[in-house]
């Protein structure tokens, strides 16, 4: 009877597991998407008939009309009124399979350009705005203009401005058109720009309220279009978490979280300096009108020089250069339904032409649910920056000495400055609130791994007694996943949202945990019931497969705790704490949960297996029932620091570094749009070609060399945790007691590391304190070696061997602290998961040149060969970190950590 409880309760555990990964993955714990909407204003002009007396299926009346239509007024500057269109109410009627299809438009046609100014306003030859500036809801809502557009520019390719302009279809300066979104408070604008064959989002501030702030132009190419083509278009404003987001067909294509500041320059068109601060709206209009920049630089796509310059307002006027026009409609129609197309700008007035809505729900979150991301469009029209940021990465990769823009140099990391001007700086009560929420899921996390993999190898021992062979197993299949896999996860980490990545790697950590509980429980229950699967695993075919299905399963789960790992230490970590003083802390006091679980989880499970009643399967389901439970507090915790920090990680995640931008012809842009796709499938499919990337990448940091120093402290047995030399001590005549006593000191020494670390910084700077801990590793070990070969072996010197050994962990910590460090403020954010990925993979390859080296010196009595390569590879570490550090230029200034 008891066996039956326990298989139902072990089989409930692992449907649970699986049932709370497609919770998490799903919906069902974040907010639902779209609660409410609200129509604050929809067009609905007066339209005349279609009185066709031939009774055609397709008719059409145009009726002129000298004003715009009601609810909207003509933009005025002065004396300046741009309104420069001839419009017109047109009506068109369709007939198909006996339906009858009445389709009702404002015609705009500006004429050739006449309209000028002598400044900016030159911009505008057509604007219309809602009447009224809508104000945006504080709480819970959005705010949205809503617009469905076609557009066609005549006679662009007739510039005179030769080889300045290489695209005049897509060339936003010399015509366009736009739908619009301002504030005239705070002169922010956010509008789409479209031409013939491209949508640009536009992301502004005029300069009209004076000069002390900074005014600036962005013009983003988003995705490419077709002169027929109608696109709904949507600019949404949520004043709860001050965000602005642009959509395209109901999905997100761009955000900007940090408004009134300047995004990434690849994108800047017009900069007229000033300051930068934070602002946003309170309200805003809407608007549709026809354009020109010709003061603006070149848009992205079309990058060389600026055309027409200060004195360029006129050129439409004198040149006779023709006119830019467009199409709204609010009915999804066909191009084969559109008669005459040409210099139009049509509203549709009998449809909701212009939305303004508000929605319910948390729109931080909900952007996440729907995966309405950059870098997660999947129309071939899309110009995904992301792709871009790939292919730029790649071209410096292969420019030999070009590639310092993917470079940060030594000087260029201030280690001790806490700036708390800077715009990304948290609010210091908020920045405490994340480091609690990151510092509890961590410990969470931590527990429940340390004990899983506490239990994983003792119940391997249960189920096979006489072999080392599937614990064996076990460990190089993780350790052989995490070398080839491990940069694929970094650049992953890097392209993709975190969030989602946390939310879906948590599933997977879920589900592996889940399946690998009921296979070891299936294990456990066929060992108990054969000698000869407890003698060899393999002899059955059943236990065979289970087993086989448990290293993927653990493979997965290796994978997914890499990806945690990179999301939250790599690049949350140093995104949302930028003190100096304050990221030194965080760093330590995950280093000292680190630890602390180290001792503390094994303790613990080990602990369970004395309790009376309770043997080895019944400490197993104790453990998988708290990974199972703890679950819900990790992600729950870091969901907390998401909500709490929603702006500093969407501009992480939107903001692209100032790679040069690639000047593409159409043909061109399709082909690149292919590649991009491409490159996308290498991070799923082709980890090779991710780890040579990787490498490209890794080897051109600046702190190269304090990453393969600490990679090289891989290298070693003297360990007090290592298995080779719990193994050679066993043999020596060390008790069970000893050793136990020994590893849970050598945690204790690497605790007290973590307290040090800081007030060495302070005093000595971090470069040196990084130096001195590194060097006292070295200098340990290199007594503990002379100590164990050349002393008489007595059993003061058995003890004088461990205690120096556990003294090297105070170096060994506080200089993993200092790399952390480097790597987190030397390395950009845009690269920092694939040079963490790449670290993990070396790492791993460390540990299993450590197996591999235990294989070929299998004897005890060459054991003082392992110990001395430890030495080698560790002092090598040290030299290699002290030719780093002395061999920068004299004028490198390191500075202290500040309170």
């Amino acid at each position: 009877m008891k066996t039956n409880n326990n298989n139902i309760l072990i089989y409930l555990v692992g449907i649970g597991f699986v049932f709370i990964a497609i919770l998490i993955s799903s919906n069902y714990i974040t907010p639902p998407d779209f609660v409410k909407k609200q129509i604050l204003l929809s067009v609905d002009y007066t339209k005349a008939g279609c009185n066709n007396k031939n009774g055609e299926s397709n008719c059409s009346v145009t009726n002129v009309v000298s004003s715009p239509p009601d609810h909207f007024i003509y933009f005025g500057f002065g004396e300046y009124l741009a309104s420069q269109a001839k419009l017109s109410l047109e009506e068109h009627r369709h007939q198909q399979q006996q339906h009858k299809h009445d389709y009702h438009y404002l015609r705009v046609d500006s004429n050739p350009y006449t309209l000028t100014a002598d400044n900016s306003i030159d911009h505008v030859k057509f604007l219309m705005l809602t009447n009224q500036s809508f104000e945006l809801p504080a709480v819970g809502r959005e705010l949205v203009c809503r617009y469905n557009v076609r557009l066609q520019t005549f006679n662009t390719d007739k510039h005179p401005f030769g080889s300045s302009v290489h695209n005049p279809e897509q060339d936003l300066r010399l015509a366009a058109a736009a739908v619009n979104s301002l504030d005239f408070a705070t002169n922010i604008v956010a509008d789409f720009l479209i031409t013939n064959n491209q949508i640009y989002v536009v992301y502004e501030r005029l300069p009209f309220a004076g000069p002390e702030y900074a005014a600036f132009t962005f013009a983003i190419p988003i995705r490419t279009r077709q002169p027929n083509e109608f696109v709904e278009l949507a600019i949404a404003w949520d004043a709860e978490h001050q965000i602005v987001r642009w959509l395209i067909d109901n999905r997100e294509v761009y955000r900007v979280s940090t408004v009134g500041y300047l995004i990434s320059r690849e994108y800047l068109i017009v900069d007229r300096g000033g300051r930068e601060e934070l602002v946003f709206p309170k309200s805003v209009q809407c608007g549709a009108g026809t354009f020109t920049l010709l003061d603006g630089s070149a848009p992205c796509l079309e990058r060389e020089t600026t055309v027409g310059g200060g004195s360029g307002y006129n050129l439409y006027q004198e040149l006779g250069m023709d006119r830019s026009s467009f199409l709204l409609n609010s009915v999804e129609f066909g191009s084969d339904e559109i008669s005459n197309s040409g210099t139009i700008l049509v509203l549709d007035h009998d449809s909701k032409q212009i939305e303004l809505e508000e929605y319910e729900g948390d729109s931080a979150i909900l952007i996440n649910n729907n995966n309405n991301n950059n870098s997660n469009v999947d129309d071939n029209n899309y110009n995904d920056d992301k792709g871009l940021l790939d292919s730029n990465i790649q071209q410096l990769q292969s420019s030999g000495s070009g590639g310092d823009t993917n470079t940060t140099t030594y000087e260029d990391i201030n280690i001790g400055d806490d700036k708390d001007g800077d715009q990304d700086v948290l609010p210091l009560d908020i920045e405490r609130r994340v480091s609690l929420y990151m510092l509890a899921s961590h410990l969470i996390t931590r527990m429940g791994d340390k004990m899983w993999d506490f239990m994983i190898p003792l119940t391997l021992i249960v189920i096979s007694p006489t072999s080392l062979i599937p614990s064996s197993l076990y460990g190089l299949s993780i350790t052989f996943i995490g070398i080839i896999l491990s940069p694929s996860v970094g650049r992953m980490v890097d392209i993709k949202k975190k969030l989602p990545m946390i939310r879906t790697a948590i599933s997977c950590q879920v589900c592996a945990l889940g399946t690998s509980a009921v296979l070891l429980y299936l294990l456990m229950r066929y060992s108990e019931s054969s000698d000869n699967i407890k003698s060899n695993i393999f002899s059955h075919v059943g236990t065979a497969l289970c087993f086989f299905a448990l290293l993927i399963s653990a493979s997965i789960h290796s994978v997914a705790s890499s990806i945690m790992n990179i999301s939250v230490e790599r690049k949350w970590v140093p995104k949302l704490i930028k003190r100096d003083s304050s990221l030194t802390k965080m760093n330590t006091r995950m280093r000292q949960i680190d630890l602390v679980t180290e001792v503390s989880a094994p303790f613990i499970a080990g602990l369970l297996t004395t309790i009376p009643h309770i043997n080895e399967l019944r400490a197993f389901m104790i453990v998988a029932l708290f990974n199972f439970a703890s679950f819900f507090p990790q992600f729950y915790f870091l969901q907390l620091v998401h909500n709490s920090a929603s702006l500093q990680l969407e501009r992480q995640e939107q903001q692209v570094e100032e790679e040069e931008c690639v000047q593409l012809t159409e043909h061109q842009q399709a082909e690149q749009l292919q590649q991009q796709q491409q490159k996308k499938s290498y991070t799923l499919y082709n980890p090779f070609k991710d780890l040579i990337r990787g490498w490209k990448l890794f080897i051109r940091q600046s702190v190269f060399l304090v990453v393969i120093s600490f990679v090289l402290l891989w290298f070693t047995i003297l360990s007090p945790h290592d298995p080779l030399l719990t193994a050679y001590l066993s043999s020596s005549g060390y008790t069970n007691l000893q050793l136990a006593i020994f590893r849970g000191v050598g945690a204790l020494f690497g605790l007290l590391s973590t307290f040090s670390f800081e007030p060495m910084v302070k005093r000595f700077g971090l470069a040196n304190t990084t130096t001195i801990y590194i060097a006292e590793e070295g200098l340990m070990v290199l007594l503990a070696g002379l100590v164990f070969t050349v002393l008489p072996l007595t059993t003061a010197t058995r003890y004088i061997f461990l205690i120096l050994i556990v003294v090297s962990r105070v170096g060994l910590y506080g200089f993993e602290l200092g790399e952390i460090h480097f790597v987190q403020r030397a390395v950009q954010d845009s690269i920092r998961g694939n040079i963490s990925g790449v670290e993990t993979s070396l790492t791993s390859l460390a540990m299993l040149a450590v197996y591999i080296g235990g294989l070929a010196v299998h004897s005890t009595a060459n054991f003082s060969i392992l110990i001395w390569l430890s030495i080698g590879f560790i002092n090598i570490g040290v030299i290699t970190l002290l030719f780093w550090r002395f061999t920068k230029p004299i004028d490198i200034k390191l500075h202290k950590l500040q309170n």
